[in-house]
């Protein structure tokens, strides 16, 4: 939902008018825009927000409606009904950090999940201390964990907001102008937006036709596959986007083709190692957060599952970053276009292949829904920008290739030799822990 509300229309068109309105009216006229736009944020998303709580079993059916019997939609609900409230905190973080980001403040704004995952985490252990002698308690702080965790990365933002300067009030103006240049920019991003949800909800419920444990499969396996994105090329499309947004407000394409391509091969030089590395030791992986809690089936599940979504890493940094490069170019439509097309591939995809393929299928239909967009938007940017450095993508894109494979090789010798000293790490965390270290 969080997604659906605020976040793509946020994410998207906030930085660039934010840097806008700074350069040609001042600090004071951007805290004004900025605390306009939170405050109908907040209106908007405390909605959104009663709305899920009240009707928050039919949200959670448009995920689960091809789910199994063993599917436990009460608890799906009861979750949801604290987790709503992440609506309104999120759009809170997305704001904060796009202020800091554009004021070339970056630290704040990625340790802020970090103390979220602790304050989530925290409640995964409490709820495993409890479950056995008070269930029901050990369920709210689980519950409570989400959006606690939340609350944590929006405040933890504040001391960093009053330090640059940045003054925000209550105030609601519909007619600021400012306004309509965010949604001129942001609209495009709800289409994406749209088309990702539908996208993810067929996605869910084909995990859900192969297992009923299918969404617990998923989320595991998207820990370890999220991690790179988040640590290796988050900060970098984070700090580029600002560059980006800086040199087309400024008309210098030379710095800005030169930023994008710089972009495009430090993404690739990361994340197709680490494509590699997350599939040779997807077992490993699975195991230090699986041990003691999935069965053998499962676990050989998630580990599909990881595998065939590691596909989709290159795929998937370089889609995020043209995101960004189209909401610094303004031209968000490009990319909304180029999303509904791979997301009706996928989707067709999915409903006609899962059935016969499995866990695995449905995992790497991620990379279908990222090779549409990327070769549109590639295409596109060339033909609108001209050169844009293809051929150093490509190499940069062999270079990388080389290195995952030299180093796979070396993982996979010290793979076969753990297994003689110390056996397979199958469902032990501990032998998980040893491997990939």
């Amino acid at each position: 939902l969080y997604e659906l509300v605020g976040a793509g229309m946020l994410t998207t068109a906030f930085l660039p008018v934010y840097l806008s309105i700074k350069k040609k009216v001042g600090q004071d006229e951007a805290n004004a825009y900025t605390s306009n736009l939170l405050s109908i944020v907040v209106v908007a998303t405390g909605l959104v927000a009663v709305l899920g709580f009240f009707f928050a079993a039919e949200v959670v059916y448009t995920q689960s409606f091809s789910a199994g019997a063993d599917f436990d939609p009460t608890l799906a609900v009861y979750f949801f009904r604290f987790f709503v409230i992440e609506v309104m905190l999120y759009c809170f973080s997305t704001i904060f950090s796009g202020v800091l980001n554009a004021e070339r403040d970056y630290l704040w704004p990625a340790a802020a999940p970090i103390f979220n995952n602790f304050v989530t985490t925290a409640s995964f252990f409490a709820y495993a201390f409890l479950v056995n002698t008070n269930p029901e308690l050990g369920l709210l702080i689980l519950a409570l964990g989400n959006p606690l965790g939340v609350l944590i990365q929006v405040l933890i933002q504040v001391p960093s907001l009053k330090r640059k300067g940045i003054k925000l009030s209550w105030r609601i103006n519909l007619k600021d102008p400012a306004l309509k240049e965010t949604l001129k920019i942001g609209a495009p991003a709800l289409i994406v937006v749209v088309a990702t949800f539908v996208t993810m909800s067929v996605q869910t419920s084909s995990q859900l036709s192969v297992s009923a444990s299918g969404a617990s499969i998923a989320a595991y396996a998207r820990l370890w596959y999220t991690l790179p994105y988040s640590i290796l090329t988050v900060p970098i499309t984070t700090a580029l986007f600002t560059e980006l947004s800086d040199s087309w407000a400024k008309e210098n394409m030379d710095q800005f083709k030169k930023d994008f391509k710089h972009g495009i091969n430090q993404i690739l030089f990361f994340t197709v190692p680490f494509m590699m590395y997350l599939m040779i030791f997807s077992m490993p992986l699975v195991s230090i957060i699986g041990a003691s809690k999935f069965t053998e089936d499962q676990l050989l599940l998630t580990q599909q599952f990881l595998i065939g979504q590691s596909l989709a890493l290159p795929l998937y940094g370089i889609g995020m970053y043209l995101q960004k490069v189209c909401s610094a170019m303004r031209r968000m439509t490009l990319y909304a276009v180029s999303a509904t097309l791979g997301s009706v591939v996928q989707v067709l995809v999915l409903l006609v292949g899962t059935s016969h393929f499995g866990m695995m299928f449905v995992a790497t239909t991620s990379a279908i829904f990222y090779v549409v967009i990327d070769t549109i938007m590639l295409i596109s940017l060339r033909k609108h920008l001209g050169q844009i450095g293809l051929k150093s993508m490509v190499f940069a894109f062999v270079r990388s290739i080389l290195f995952g494979l030299a180093g796979s090789a070396a993982a996979l010798l010290i793979m076969v030799g753990l297994r003689v000293v110390i056996g397979v790490p199958d469902g032990r965390a501990l032998y998980g822990v040893l491997y990939c270290i």
